[in-house]
């Protein structure tokens, strides 16, 4: 008689529980393999949107998991605090390592009925000596509620490669270093990509790797060692780790043959912002090992304390002009050379080094970062070369560095904080506050929209801007109480009923218990518009050379202003507009609070002139508007209008502008060709030329183009294309000014029951705001228009 033993009894429960939970829990797809457990008991394939409950539809991912499931009490033997402790043998774990799709562990308690899970990997795997542990928590269960951790390692199975999907979630260098080894025939390259690739906590991965190595690593000959640990160092220095990076650098050095001083000067390079004594000895050892140039910059910084000196040292200096590939193939080299630049006030040689490390390294997010803040910065401390062009290049700089560093997950808000301060440098106020509000609301993902200094910055955008429905959902996402005393101060900023003392008081607290120097600077500058001066801070921010001297001019200039010297300000500033932007723009400010319009507008129409800044020049259009000097505000603005690379919210300024300027001279003619030239740039001209019009509804800033070149046909007598306009485009109706001109044509054209029901929704929208208009809609519904028929040619209508 066959007999069967209990054990397989349970296995197959295990197995036929999991594929049931799986099934009906979760709405996957469980494919038991059949072959002999090596490691592997079945593949489980993502589904999204599918339930067995709902009887809902999903859709196949293709992303898999591979499984390993044990069954019986006996698995459980080894309870801890949350869970319990699963011993795996080493030749499971190479198994597991090495396997092209991510591993879980499941665990089957036939008592309760309940799956167990865990993640097999770097972060889970602890060793005990020769073999392992996993900790598999009492928690993680096959639900909804785990469902999408337990679905986050899933990646596709079919790939040509598997190694490109590991690395296309790896930083830029290590990412090229683990391909070609790949490519090479490196046997380490695999599974350390998938590794690298899967850690939630990069931190925790190279730790472990440093002190607790998979044999994999510990057995590879000394030539793909060196390979793997400067893969695994390009991995930890792109994450920022610090000390570990060091570390890992210095791995990389112990096996290396050619370029051991090399990467002991990288260590040394590393290690100035953590450990100076350690870069110290780091830049030594590199000196006797043959490399001179790196550890020249190295013991520069050492020798300021780890900042940067203002005078590049001559071994490095003479390496760039002799072309020393060691110098000008660098792009450490060349960042340290750009950065001792701008200590010294040299913007350009400091932007022409810049240019020359991102043409070594054109995706290295770093790099690009360094250059775009370079163009913003040329604009506070000297002349850019053209102030528009230099902010969109800084714009698209730092879109790419922040979609880098997502990709692999990086340190993308440093990204964000360069892309807020672009959009803001274009007049785009409410674009930058989104940068730091999570999606879908804003265009921020989880690091960036937990950024507190982010968070902060837009929070002041918000405030300023009078956006406090902005600022309200940012404040929400603040914790710390350096944070939360900013915040304080920009709500006592913002309280109308709030004196000067109660602002200052808020300020000096926020200043006193700031959490870092984003914070202390905020304060600074809020203290310095109140008429707080001197500073200390910013005093020593000037002496540190972080804070450029035409800056500190214009914050004391606010601070006298703030006093009632008003005189004194304006002197200072008008001593730094030809060479600093922000100067020139303080004086502006300081002109148009002082009620000085005329003066404001050509302050800010030289400034535009001579830093090439198109916001400045169309900021002197609406000044002299306001001042009265009409005709000159004209004059400028179809200057303006005739540049083919305004940006489209200038061009709708002043294009609404010459619109009401048309208007006031009754220039019908002008102000229709003004609104259709509008309209065609906000919809673009294949709509407005197309006999249907725009396809679908108008955006809303194409509405006033619309209802302008309906008034202005109204205005010159051309009902007929007033009808025209209003029939092909179906502008919504904003307010009485639209409904009046809507009513006249709808009126003059003849009536239909949907106009009719049109009408009736007008009167009652308006009923209460304007009983004129609610009057002449009843009565066009009372009979003084006949459905279908054209009514007298309409009225002149004023607008």
């Amino acid at each position: 008689m066959t007999t069967v033993r209990p054990t397989h009894l349970v296995d197959r429960a295990g197995v036929a529980r999991t594929s049931y939970l799986i099934s009906t829990q979760l709405g996957w797809l469980f494919r038991e393999q059949e072959t002999s457990d090596v490691g592997v008991d079945a593949h489980l394939e993502v589904v999204t949107g599918a339930s067995l409950t709902a009887k809902a539809t999903g859709g196949a991912t293709g992303r898999l998991l591979a499984v390993q499931i044990k069954s019986g009490e006996s698995q459980f033997a080894t309870a801890a605090e949350g869970g319990w402790w699963f011993p795996c043998d080493a030749a499971h774990v190479a198994y597991w390592e090495n396997h092209s799709l991510p591993i879980t562990l499941m665990l089957f308690n036939p008592e309760t009925e309940r799956v167990h899970w865990q993640h097999v990997n770097a972060t889970t795997l602890v060793s005990t000596g020769k073999h392992y542990k996993v900790f598999v928590p009492v928690h993680q269960q096959i639900d909804d509620a785990n469902a999408e951790e337990l679905s986050r390692p899933a990646r596709p199975q079919q790939s040509a490669d598997p190694i490109q999907a590991a690395t296309d979630r790896l930083p830029g260098d290590a990412r090229t270093r683990l391909l070609r080894d790949h490519h090479a025939g490196a046997e380490h390259a695999l599974p350390l990509a998938l590794l690298l690739a899967d850690a939630d906590d990069p931190a925790y991965v190279v730790t472990r790797l440093l002190t607790d190595q998979p044999t994999w690593l510990a057995d590879l000959e000394p030539t793909h060692e060196e390979r793997a640990w400067k893969a695994i160092s390009a991995y930890a220095c792109a994450h920022e780790l610090g000390p570990l990076a060091i570390d890992a650098i210095e791995c990389a050095a112990t096996v290396a043959t050619d370029d051991r001083g090399r990467l002991l000067a990288l260590a040394a390079l590393t290690a100035v912002a953590h450990d100076l004594d350690r870069a110290s000895h780091l830049a030594a050892a590199a000196q006797k090992a043959g490399t001179t140039v790196l550890v020249s910059a190295v013991r520069a910084l050492i020798g300021t304390g780890g900042q940067y000196p203002a005078q590049i040292p001559d071994t490095v200096a003479r390496a760039l002009a002799a072309g020393d590939p060691a110098a000008t193939g660098d792009v450490n080299i060349l960042r340290f050379a750009a950065n001792c630049s701008f200590i010294a006030g040299r913007q350009d040689d400091g932007e022409d080094m810049l240019e020359r490390a991102l043409r070594l390294a054109p995706e290295e997010p770093s790099v690009q970062l360094d250059l775009a803040r370079c163009l913003i910065g040329r604009s506070a401390v000297g002349t850019p070369r053209q102030a528009s062009f230099d902010t969109g290049r800084a714009q698209r700089l730092a879109l790419a560095a922040r979609a880098e560093y997502r990709r692999w997950r990086g340190p993308s808000a440093r990204a964000a904080g360069v892309l807020l301060q672009t959009r803001l440098m274009a007049n785009d106020v409410v674009a930058a506050i989104h940068t730091a509000i999570a999606e879908p609301e804003g265009d921020a993902q989880e690091p960036e929209a937990a950024c507190q200094p982010l968070q902060l910055e837009a929070m002041r955008l918000a405030y300023k801007a009078a956006r406090t429905d902005l600022a309200a959902v940012i404040a929400a996402g603040l914790t710390g109480d350096g944070a939360k005393l900013q915040l304080n101060a920009f709500e006592t900023e913002a309280a109308p009923a709030s004196s000067r003392e109660d602002r200052i008081a808020a300020w000096e607290a926020a200043a006193t218990g700031a959490d870092d120097d984003d914070q202390r600077g905020t304060a600074a500058f809020a203290l310095t518009g109140l008429g707080m001066w001197p500073v200390p801070y910013l005093d020593q921010a000037r002496d540190q050379g972080v804070l450029p001297e035409a800056v500190y001019q214009t914050r004391w200039a606010v601070a006298e202003a703030a006093q009632g010297a008003s005189a004194a300000a304006i002197r200072r500033l008008r001593e730094w507009e030809n060479s600093s932007v922000v100067a020139a723009m303080g004086l502006v400010d300081l002109y148009e609070r002082d009620g000085q319009l005329a003066l404001a507008a050509e302050a800010a129409e030289r400034a535009g002139l001579r830093f090439g800044d198109t916001h400045l020049r169309v900021l002197a259009v609406d000044l002299w508007d306001r001042s009265g000097a009409t005709e000159q505000a004209r004059t400028r603005s179809l200057t303006l209008l005739g540049r083919p690379f305004l940006p489209a919210s200038m061009r709708r300024r002043l294009r609404g502008m010459a619109i009401q300027w048309a208007n006031d001279r009754s220039d019908w003619s002008d102000m229709e060709e003004h609104a259709l030239v509008g309209l065609a740039e906000a919809v673009g001209i294949e709509h407005v030329t197309a006999v249907e019009g725009a396809a679908g509804a108008l955006p809303q800033h194409a509405l006033p183009f619309a209802w302008a070149a309906i008034r202005a046909q109204l205005n010159g007598r051309n009902p007929e294309a007033g009808r025209d306009t209003l029939a092909r485009f179906a502008p919504q109706i904003r307010n009485t000014d639209d409904a009046r001109s809507w009513l006249m044509l709808v009126g003059w054209s003849g009536w239909t029951p949907a106009l009719a029901a049109t009408a009736i929704d007008l009167a009652e929208r308006y009923r209460t705001e304007d009983a004129e208009l609610t009057g002449a809609i009843l009565a066009c519904e009372n009979g003084d228009a006949v459905p279908g028929r054209p009514g007298p040619y309409p009225a002149w209508l004023a607008c």
